[in-house]
């Protein structure tokens, strides 16, 4: 019974608190192990191939995180210099 409550009781937590957010070195080799995803999220309107490439390594190649984050940025852009005041 423990065990099930400990389940069910935790609060989720958001995608990208999950996996530690570290700069990720790429290069050419990136862009051709990724290459079926790239092409899926340019097709969605994600365009920027050096983001989309940090991201999926990010998430291991994990479409549904990456589309899920890179969305999230979208819909929050980074305050400003003045917002960060």
């Amino acid at each position: 019974m423990l065990r099930w409550q400990a389940l069910y009781t935790n609060a989720a937590t958001p995608i990208h608190a999950l996996e530690p957010v570290m700069p990720v070195a790429h290069d050419a080799q990136g862009d051709s192990k990724w290459q079926a995803q790239l092409k899926e999220l340019e097709a969605m309107g994600f365009t920027n191939r050096e983001l989309n490439v940090e991201v999926l390594e990010r998430y291991q190649g994990r479409l549904l995180r990456v589309v899920n984050y890179l969305s999230e940025m979208a819909a929050d852009p980074a305050p400003t210099a003045m917002e960060a005041e």
